[in-house]
């Protein structure tokens, strides 16, 4: 009679028909998808991608409306240039433990024409190499990917890269990539290469004699009708943005470097990576596959031409359409897959255009590095180069190994003094804060979410000991310090600002439900979180990021 009693009173507490009702016959999980798909768009911000998402009507509104679309993620670190961002994507790693701190850096063991300079990506032991014409190689990469990972648990997994640039490439695929492509201007190629020794696949030689045909006939830059509306000139004398791109012509000697700021490009790059996809039947062998693709004319689009213009509207709008082409085909495979798009760092505009920030501004020329090394010289009377890194002050400056204990000591507090002293015409100081290596060691572990990180917080998570620089400099918000604009190049980023950090992280594919969170994340979380959904178990603590629940639900380890 008890046991009838309870249940009697249990079902005035439930449903009508609950009790009534068999169970229902549990639904087996999903196999776990065997292809991870990882894009990134070179300078890509989260700003731009709020802004365009109502023009997109390609992949770029596919994976928004139909994938987990973060508009909050963040490259958390300062140095929001491409190499230390995409060392992040694949390895669930800051900068500070990848190693690639930087684009470049200084290491004054190494003895080349370039004082001292170390490209990221590069082999700088190999005989006769400089820091322009180097060989690459992943050797600075501290770090394994999400590719090693699965290749030492199970070598048939297979690690495939195909990028614009070469540091993409080697930042997402890792140590040990089966195939990686990357397109190169070096001595005049202006075709997609790769390690000494590779045979070129047919999806990669058919991109290749695309460009090829390009070079030979010349070719036009798009403008889409939704982008004529944004035509502005903007005069920098010998150079002008805003307006129309001329087509390059046959016998354009820059009819060769062109194609880096053309959207084939970046169809090319797609098209090669679903080429691999089908000639290696990526996702269907016994072990999940990762393939990396790096889609990189966005960035020497900025760098060329600003983020507000007709230029950078008509690389987004076709890259769009690239990319909706690139799932269509990717879906025609019948490959259950993962995919992933965000960027190595975000972008702001140009001080000259109608409409940007009151406080921007561009450095002066004579705020420089050479310049500052001078003046503290002849102020201390040290007759030596006291300083080295970038002229623009773009972040990590050393102090010469060269210098005694105590001439080291008055260089370094000449130079904060002459960095913070220093004002533009109106009286204004160009320069936010100047930190020691001390107080970048010091800063403590963030808590808080990325958008509130201290200064120290930023740059300690792309700090290195071993590499990154005595002083680090952190220009003013909006200081654009690209002094001299020009052909190629009237834009810069690497700041520690938010416009710089603050990229789109967008989750698809299988298992992925449709949201548009405005939780802040990491792109440091990627790894770890495509990692449990492929069954691959992370030791606690061994990376950075966190696996996303919210993306992959109970396949994230226990916390």
């Amino acid at each position: 009679m008890v046991k009838k009693y309870i249940a009697g009173a249990l079902a005035l507490w439930l449903p009508l028909g609950v009790i009534a009702q068999a169970p229902a016959p549990a639904t087996p999980p999903s196999p776990a998808p065997k292809l991870v798909i990882a894009i990134s768009v070179d300078q890509f911000s989260a700003d731009l991608f709020d802004e365009y998402l109502p023009l997109f009507t390609g992949g770029l509104k596919r994976l928004a409306e139909s994938g987990r679309a973060y508009s909050n993620g963040y490259q958390s670190h300062g140095a929001t240039e491409t190499c230390p961002g995409h060392s992040t994507i694949l390895t669930g790693d800051h900068p500070t433990r990848t190693g690639i701190i930087a684009n470049n850096w200084i290491d004054q063991s190494v003895t080349r024409d370039d004082n001292h300079n170390v490209y990221c990506a590069e082999d700088e032991s190999v005989p006769g190499s400089t820091n322009k014409d180097y060989t690459v190689s992943s050797k600075h990469l501290r770090v394994p990917t999400l590719g090693d990972r699965l290749k030492a648990l199970n070598p048939a997994s297979r690690v495939v890269a195909v990028s614009g640039k070469d540091r993409a490439a080697v930042m997402m695929s890792g140590h040990h990539p089966d195939e990686i492509w990357w397109w190169t201007s070096r001595n005049g190629l202006y075709q997609f290469t790769s390690y000494d020794g590779r045979t070129m696949p047919a999806a990669v030689a058919t991109a290749n004699t695309t460009l090829d045909a390009m070079r030979k006939s010349g070719y036009s830059y798009p403008l889409p009708d939704a982008c004529k509306s944004k035509i502005g000139e903007i005069d920098f004398g010998n150079y002008a943005i805003g307006v129309p791109r001329p087509a390059m012509t046959a016998d354009d000697p820059d009819i060769g470097k062109g194609l880096f700021t053309h959207p084939m490009l970046d169809k090319l790059t797609l098209d090669a990576g679903l080429g691999l996809i089908k000639a290696m039947k990526l996702g269907q062998g016994s072990a999940p596959d990762v393939l990396a693709l790096g889609l990189s004319v966005t960035d020497p689009v900025g760098h060329a031409f600003g983020t507000q213009g007709p230029e950078m509207c008509a690389q987004l709008l076709t890259l769009d359409q690239s990319l909706g082409n690139f799932l269509n085909g990717l879906d025609a495979t019948g490959v259950p897959y993962l995919l992933v798009l965000t960027a190595d760092h975000g972008d702001s505009d140009i001080p000259e255009r109608k409409g940007a920030p009151a406080d921007s501004r561009r450095i002066a020329s004579n705020m420089r590095l050479s310049k500052m090394d001078f003046d503290v010289g002849d102020q201390l009377h040290i007759d030596q180069q006291l300083f080295l890194g970038d002229n623009d002050f773009s972040g990590n400056i050393y102090l010469s190994k060269a210098l005694s204990p105590t001439q080291r000591q008055r260089a370094k507090a000449a130079a904060i003094h002459w960095l913070m002293a220093a004002k533009d015409a109106n009286g204004v100081p160009w320069t936010q804060t100047v930190l020691t290596r001390q107080e970048i060691l010091a800063a403590p572990r963030p808590t808080a979410p990325p958008s509130e990180w201290t200064i120290a917080q930023k740059v300690a998570a792309s700090y290195d000991p071993a590499r990154s620089g005595d002083l680090y400099a952190v220009m003013k918000k909006h200081v654009m310090v690209v002094s001299d604009p020009g052909p190629g190049y009237v834009m810069a980023h690497g700041s520690v600002w938010n416009y710089d950090r603050r990229v789109p992280i967008l989750f698809y594919g299988q298992g992925i439900k449709a949201a548009r969170p405005s939780d802040e994340i990491e792109t440091v979380d990627i790894m770890p979180t495509l990692a449990a959904m492929v069954g691959l178990k992370l030791a606690a603590g061994s990376v950075d990021g966190k696996c996303l629940r919210a993306v992959a639900g109970e396949t994230c380890a226990a916390e």
